[in-house]
């Protein structure tokens, strides 16, 4: 049965405002012929232009031409909507359009006007659902012509123009919110849901996108594609973008994509999100990615705010500080990579802090005057780094009582400026009792620095920090105590060396040479 019905809490969200279907296949915005007063009552009504009326796309929609700059509260979708495609043999994957591109009488294009004035929950495009909550997208589960139920692969296309979100009402900062998710019931296992924005979205206000899928054991692909420009951004301010935390295995996935360029806030992660930046981001305020998240950058991602990573963050591309102090700081439970291929590609200015996560470095792409801060996180972790690259950064700040892990690959060599650094306030020290410092798979080499102390420690007080204490570092396969400093004139640099523990075979060699003496010396003894 294909009708809309609005649950209370979709009463609740939307105080005072009314509702437009629009219930024929397809046609354009002006046209009143295109608009009902419900689902029942199908006669014409005045074309939906105003921040007290959502616009709902019926069952049958497939494709509308806004061919206008119109105001609407909200965009809603029937459970259903999609289903079109199939009955008129349109393909196997539903694509409902909402055009904005060249759609004007002159040829210029369209804008849908988002005004959550009169919207207290702030959900702007999202889908109804029978007896659930406004948030929730069942447009997915479409009937035949014999009456079975089954799904179709489906993408909402917004195509072209402008999509603009604002509060004219101008009570304070808002969030507004574009909602994708499965029907409750449905496993999706297998099928793909998209909303495809090529058309450009303004926003004054926050924006959260929002994946709430069908069950916990749903595989199915829930997306948002943005193949345009995403600003937010009120006056002088930027406004946050927060992906939501999704139940669904595969989570909400969203795309930025290659040639656009956005502006925001803050970017805020939740759970079992994902996001794929293969354009160019400029972030604003500080960030975070939650654990269970995970952030690609295969474009460009430049940000004046610190980023907190307890998720996963893989660079392939360029990462860019652009202000005196943001730092990425990798705690307990987030892992930073670092593939890119460029050197210089990966900068943060003040350093990559390392809070009892894990640095994976497969790559020369940091800046020669990069840092690595090895913190102490409060759970007692132990920092890990893992060198697959051959490597070139500035120097360690380590904290006292933190434990550092360093795991190499056997060949690869870290190259520094010199092991430890203070970075001129005194926060973190050189190596000594207090610091932790552990190498696996070491080789005598696979260090190397320039110079033996950092001469940014020139106050006489704190001299005395200025220079590592080798005896800490723990090697397997060496001596305690045994590393040292070695210069190499073939390299131009000091190389840390041990003295490395002879292999149980060197003891059994060593010792049946000392046997065979000994009996020798023996029978001597007795032919004499």
């Amino acid at each position: 049965m294909k009708k809309i019905l609005f649950s209370v809490i979709a009463t609740f969200l939307f105080v005072g405002v009314s509702s437009a279907y629009l219930y024929t296949p397809g046609g354009t915005w002006s046209s009143e012929s295109s608009w009902a007063r419900s689902t029942s009552d199908t006669s014409p009504v005045v074309v939906p232009d105003s921040n007290d009326i959502i616009a709902n796309l019926y069952w049958s929609f497939t494709d509308i031409n806004v061919d206008g700059d119109y105001t609407l509260s909200a965009l809603s979708m029937n459970r259903d909507v999609g289903s079109a495609w199939s009955s008129k043999g349109l393909g196997d994957i539903a694509r409902p359009t909402v055009n904005l591109s060249g759609t004007k009488p002159d040829g210029s294009d369209g804008s849908i006007n988002f005004d959550i004035a009169n919207n207290s929950g702030g959900y702007v495009i999202y889908g109804s659902n029978n007896g659930e909550s406004v948030t929730t997208l069942n447009a997915y589960k479409n009937s035949n012509s014999t009456g079975v139920f089954h799904t179709y692969d489906w993408r909402m296309t917004f195509n072209g123009g402008q999509i603009n979100i604002t509060d004219s009402a101008n009570t304070g900062t808002r969030t507004a919110y574009i909602s994708i998710s499965g029907d409750i019931a449905a496993d999706w296992t297998g099928y793909t849901y998209v909303y495809d924005f090529s058309s450009a979205i303004n926003s004054t206000e926050n924006l959260t996108l929002k994946g709430w899928g069908g069950s916990d054991t749903s595989t199915g692909v829930f997306k948002m594609e943005f193949n345009n420009s995403v600003n937010l951004k009120n006056g002088d301010t930027y406004q946050k973008l927060a992906l939501s935390d999704t139940r669904t295995k595969t989570g909400l996935m969203v795309s930025m994509a290659a040639g656009t360029t956005s502006n925001i806030g803050a970017l805020e992660m939740g759970v079992n999100t994902s996001l794929v930046l293969d354009g160019t981001l400029n972030v604003n305020a500080k960030s975070s990615i939650a654990s269970g998240a995970k952030f690609t950058i295969n474009g460009v991602y430049k940000y004046s705010g610190s980023l907190a990573i307890n998720g996963e963050l893989e660079v392939n591309g360029i990462l860019n500080a652009v202000s005196s102090d943001p730092y990425i700081t990798v705690n307990s439970t987030g892992k930073l990579t670092v593939n890119s291929a460029n050197k210089g590609a990966f900068y943060t200015y003040t350093g990559v802090r390392v809070s009892g996560g894990t640095l994976v470095i497969n790559s020369d792409s940091f800046n020669a005057s990069q840092k690595l801060w090895m913190l102490t996180p409060s759970n007692g972790a132990t920092n890990v780094i893992e060198l697959n690259s051959d490597a070139s950064l500035y120097s360690f700040c380590w904290i006292t009582d933190s434990k550092t892990q360093i795991i190499f690959d056997g060949e690869s060599v870290l190259h520094l400026k010199n092991l430890s650094s203070n970075n001129g306030d005194y926060w973190s020290r050189a190596l000594d009792e207090t610091i932790g410092l552990e190498l696996v798979n070491y080789k005598n080499g696979l260090i190397q620095v320039d110079r033996l102390t950092d001469n940014s420690w020139t106050d006489p007080d704190r001299t005395k920090n200025a220079t590592d204490n080798l005896e800490y570092i723990v090697a397997d396969g060496f001596e305690a105590g045994s590393m040292e400093w070695v210069w190499h004139d073939e390299t131009s640099t000091y190389w840390l060396e041990g003295a490395a523990i002879p292999e149980p075979s060197v003891f059994a060699f060593l010792f049946g040479g000392f046997a065979s003496v000994y009996i020798l010396v023996r029978r001597t003894k007795k032919i004499r």
